[in-house]
């Protein structure tokens, strides 16, 4: 298409960026010094990441692009739908050059798509999409959040892949606020993407991995209809709804989840933070942790794919949405990848593949995006969301001179935007905002059940803070554990999404014969969430669906009698009844009308409704060591 130079080796080498064999080019603008990566070879495709080609460092720090597609979510045993293969971008070349100069290089071809774009949905059938899983899925308790993408594809006007460059030249002249701005040619088709938020990044110098939970989305409006210096107070307001407020909480649950598992040594949350682009304002916080003797590769397959592009708990989100999309996804929700070798060290960076644009090489352009559905969502109001997020994607269409709202932020004053931002941070555990070290004693032990839900893994990582060696199981494979486990071990009957009074279900009559079992005998017993509906179910009290539920909620609760800011996910809670209650000696409870939300038998078992490990829980050292501590009286006498 055009030449660009470059020096190497410290002279001066004239590059052609053409289609005659695969390339990318990336931006970062959270690093402009770089410029613009390029980077050439061959492709390749592969069905899984260990089949992604290892070979020893040289010269290249980049050794692969690759863009994976979601159905690489099955490697975690998760459900999808799709067989695209995972499209490895062998480097055999690789320079940067300045901003400008690709901007200048690239040429600017109009382009203009062939009649209206077609969806899969209608809005009237994807806000009934979303309707039902309100109804079906949140208030059934079969999660706390989900995301289901709307698709609409056009073909290009008289298509040619450089038209398909200049789409990316609209994106490096006028994007801005995204993590990457990337061009990928696979040799047949293009990815053209300009994505908000990072996936997963591995820093081998400073032994650092990081992510990046974003969500909450203040919809901009064109300075005509809205001048920028009211919808900084627009912004301001937003910033302060619960909904959004709590919607961005439950992705920063989730992703915790994700890195107790593969961060044991200690992390931190940092924010929060906004992320302004064009079309929108983000609100989002940066996930923190240990990468030191970690696999880069093994790091990114743990973390696939974030919770904004799915819902969670993760596995059982990819399970229900499936349910609500007639196809594959594709690519969208992936992730688009870079991996090499920097000081002898392995590094890598990938981004969610939304905003992405998938382009054929008939000009078929494909694009999806979804919005966070949580239990106090209103179906227009995310169908409205979609369409804002659409209007990002197909302005490339309307050319560079369509108007875009103006960058509302800088009407803020910086000071009273951190301000508003920290407020935040006063509702959430302190036990996450810092960096935490594991003790090197641990001297009693824990034997954990998963129920298909890592807020076990968040347990599991206080409970070793506290002195606990950890196991997690899975519910399937747990009885034999815990069998053979010591007997003072403490057991732990995790959280999980489902409907414990639904005993036709595999998995629900598994659980109530372990707790059956398991409270007749002489373990010692903490039940957290559905744990606490099992323990309360076979104590004999009903457990009920809620008139509506309180999925990512903070409350204040009576625990015990010392007053708590603590998180419930909830669809069903235990009801009290003295009838009960009576056949219990010694018993202790906690209750909100008759909501039975904590259960104690000192040196036998204590349970809770709400989740003491969740970010949205104040002081979660203090809340589990008070659970815990009178089922350990026996041993701390001793």
């Amino acid at each position: 298409v055009q030449f660009l130079s470059a020096m190497v080796d410290g002279k001066r080498r004239k590059f052609q960026v053409s289609f005659d064999s695969p390339f990318a080019l990336v931006y970062k603008e959270s690093d402009p010094d770089a410029g613009v990566l390029y980077l050439r070879g061959n492709v390749i495709n592969v069905s899984d990441l260990t089949s992604i080609p290892r070979p020893p460092p040289n010269a290249l720090q980049t050794r692969c692009a690759a863009m994976i597609p979601y159905a690489t979510i099955r490697e975690r045993g998760f459900h999808a739908v799709g067989d695209e293969p995972i499209v490895v971008l062998q480097v055999e070349e690789e320079s940067r050059f300045g901003l400008s100069e690709v901007v200048r290089a690239i040429p600017s071809e109009s382009v203009t798509l062939e009649g209206e774009a077609q969806y899969n949905f209608t809005e009237q059938e994807f806000a009934a999409v979303i309707a039902s899983i309100l109804k079906d899925e949140i208030h059934c308790g079969e999660g706390s959040n989900f995301v289901t993408p709307r698709k609409a594809q056009s073909t290009i006007r008289d298509f040619s892949f450089a038209k398909a460059l200049s789409i990316y030249r609209q994106l490096l002249e006028r994007e801005y606020g995204a993590y990457m701005v990337f061009f990928y040619f696979d040799g047949s088709q293009c990815f053209v993407g300009a994505t908000p938020e990072r996936q997963l990044t591995v820093t081998p110098e400073t032994q650092e991995v990081r992510m990046n939970p974003i969500a909450g989305t203040f919809r901009k409006k064109l300075h005509s209809v809205r001048p920028a210096p009211d919808q900084a107070t627009d912004f301001l307001d937003f910033l302060t709804d619960e909904k959004e407020i709590n919607e961005l909480f439950m992705c920063v649950d989730e992703e915790l989840k994700m890195m107790s598992r593969i961060c044991r040594e200690g992390g931190e949350v940092v924010g929060p933070l906004i992320k302004e682009m064009p079309f929108v304002i983000h609100t989002e916080y940066e996930l923190v942790g240990s990468a030191k003797g970690k696999d880069p590769i093994d790091l990114f397959r743990s973390t696939m794919f974030c919770p904004t592009v799915l819902g969670s708990p993760l596995g059982n989100a990819a399970r229900v949405v499936s349910k609500y999309e007639s196809g594959s996804r594709s690519y969208y929700s992936g992730a688009f990848m870079l991996w090499g070798h920097r000081n002898e060290m392995e590094w890598l960076d990938s981004c969610i593949a939304i905003r992405t644009l998938e382009i054929s090489k008939t000009g078929l352009v494909t694009a999806r995006v979804g919005a966070t559905l949580v239990r106090d969502s209103k179906p227009e109001s995310e169908v409205a969301e979609c369409n804002a997020k659409l209007r990002g994607v197909w302005r490339t269409f309307e050319g560079p001179s369509a108007e875009q709202p103006a960058k509302v932020a800088t009407h803020i004053a910086p000071e009273t935007l951190h301000a508003k931002l920290q407020v935040r941070n006063q509702r959430v555990g302190s036990f996450w905002l810092k960096a935490q070290v594991v003790p090197a004693h641990q001297p009693r032990a824990a034997l954990l059940m998963d129920n298909e839900d890592d807020f076990v893994r968040m347990l599991s990582f206080i409970l070793e803070h506290l002195g606990y060696k950890t196991e997690v199981e899975p519910y399937k494979t747990f009885r034999s554990k815990w069998e053979t486990a010591h007997p003072n071990t403490l057991v732990v009957i995790g959280p999980g999404p489902g409907d414990p009074n639904n005993e036709a279900h595999p998995k629900m009559r598994t659980i109530a014969g372990l707790v059956k079992d398991i409270a007749a005998s002489s373990s010692k017993i903490l039940g957290v969430c559905l744990g606490h509906q099992f323990l309360c179910k076979n104590m004999g009290f009903p457990v009920c669906q809620q008139p509506f539920p309180t999925q990512g909620v903070q409350k204040t609760v009576d625990v015990f009698g010392a007053p708590e800011e603590v998180a419930f996910y909830n669809s069903f809670c235990p009801r009290y009844t003295a009838e009960v209650a009576q056949n219990f000696q010694g018993m202790e409870t906690s209750l909100r009308d008759d909501d039975l939300l904590a259960v104690r038998i000192p040196r036998k078992m204590c349970s809770v409704q709400f989740h003491p490990e969740s970010v949205l829980t104040r002081n979660n050292l203090q809340v589990v060591s008070s659970l815990i501590l009178p089922l350990e009286i026996a041993e701390i006498e001793k």
